[in-house]
């Protein structure tokens, strides 16, 4: 069986999804044990990558002016010989040109959104009834595609517990790791956190107006900015942090593969009532959930963790456990493969 995925963007320095184009790298090295697999996506130029042993990156150049809705028809050839297509993202150009090749030529096609859409006259038309099904990364992107009609199946996402290892020492740090965007809402952590505790935000400034507001709110706080830190350096922050927030404040956070780095790495973790961190984080077992833009409740929980670390030691374990459990890159593989195998 061969299985191409398709994404618009991918993973590399010059990333401006971070995890949204993480997942189908990582999903595709784990699909590898069970069948043959390519990834294909858009850039400035044709070439060729090697993601792994075995494992390539089919990169076309974009045509479109548009970095996160490219397109160029030539990455069609690629699917000629493909038994399951599986596009990522879902109301692009690219996975729309998929499901009418995978209509043609009868070939097995399956969408996974990860949040990103470009509206066009397009848009309003249901796609999903040419395709064989959505695997959703949670109940929150499946409440988004409700008006598709086609079945929705839940794969979730995946993290790689060799490269985020659990460390039962930790220190009286807390955590987060992600773009400084203002909905990714880092001004209220920096709120939050008390004077004495160290904050370490890791994380690219996309938006500098917004950067600057950051580094004005940290005055007199112990707050540290990293930029551009390698994956061994990140994980390593992972390793140190008692805590780990993120203080997301829209919908369109599915799921959050920081939340599994995290947990793999035994933090506490903190989110909000938004988008799909209440799916991964179990309410007094594994972290807490309080509401967006909420910074009395944010302070609440961080400075009732760093005052009982023998509570949030056991919070931490719990964590590395449901990661085990229910979040590893295999378990997402074997869920794909049992919906591929399903629309026989």
């Amino acid at each position: 069986m061969k299985v191409v995925y398709v994404t618009p963007t991918y993973f590399s320095k010059e990333s401006v999804l971070g995890g949204g184009e993480r997942f189908a790298e990582e999903l595709a090295k784990a699909m590898m044990p069970y069948a043959q697999v390519e990834v294909i996506s858009f850039g400035k130029v044709n070439k060729i990558l090697p993601l792994s042993d075995n494992l390539k990156l089919y990169i076309f150049r974009n045509w479109n002016k548009s970095l996160l809705n490219p397109f160029n028809p030539f990455f069609l050839k690629r699917l000629i010989k493909a038994d399951i297509i599986h596009c990522h993202q879902y109301l692009l150009f690219v996975t729309k040109f998929a499901i009418i090749f995978a209509k043609i030529f009868k070939k097995k096609i399956f969408i996974t959104d990860l949040g990103l859409a470009s509206r066009n006259p397009t848009w309003y038309f249901d796609w999903s009834r040419c395709i064989d099904k959505f695997l959703v990364i949670s109940k929150v992107s499946a409440k988004f595609l409700q008006m598709h009609h086609a079945g929705k199946e839940i794969i979730y996402a995946g993290v790689d517990l060799q490269k985020y290892k659990y460390t039962a020492q930790k220190e009286r740090r807390v955590l987060f790791v992600g773009r400084l965007l203002p909905h990714k809402g880092v001004e209220y952590l920096i709120k939050a956190v008390p004077a004495d505790i160290e904050l370490d935000i890791v994380g690219q400034a996309y938006d500098q107006g917004y950067y600057k507001l950051l580094k004005e709110i940290s005055a007199g706080k112990k707050v540290n900015f990293f930029h551009h830190l390698s994956d061994s350096e990140v994980a390593a922050k992972f390793a140190k942090a008692l805590v780990f927030v993120f203080s997301g404040t829209y919908e369109n956070e599915l799921l959050g593969l920081v939340f599994l780095e995290a947990m793999a790495s035994g933090c506490v973790t903190i989110g909000t009532s938004v988008g799909g961190a209440s799916e991964i984080i179990v309410e007094g077992e594994t972290g807490f959930i309080v509401p967006p833009k909420d910074t009395g409740a944010l302070k609440e929980k961080i400075e009732y963790l760093i005052a009982n670390p023998d509570i949030a030691a056991q919070m931490g374990k719990a964590g590395r456990r449901r990661a085990e459990e229910m979040f590893t890159w295999d378990l997402v593989a074997k869920r794909c493969l049992k919906a591929y195998g399903a629309c026989q």
